[in-house]
């Protein structure tokens, strides 16, 4: 059996729209673990905020210190 050129673009179509949402996908898994894992560590509403190796630093407003991930 010949398959004609439209039928064999047809086909590539498919595999290439299959592909595509594959690696979009796989990028949104990927990207979602990635968020999750910083917001943790962050807490929800947290900030990068330059803590010491203890999680701590002091807050440039009101000057206290507090920690976010005591260790």
């Amino acid at each position: 059996m010949r398959l004609h050129l439209n039928e064999l673009e047809g086909i590539f179509m498919k595999r290439l729209i299959i592909i595509v949402l594959s690696v979009v996908a796989i990028s949104a898994v990927v990207a979602g673990g990635f968020i999750a894992d910083h917001t943790h560590e962050q807490g929800a509403l947290g900030h990068s905020g330059g803590t010491d190796s203890s999680g701590c630093h002091t807050n440039s407003k009101t000057g206290d210190y507090h920690c976010h991930n005591p260790k």
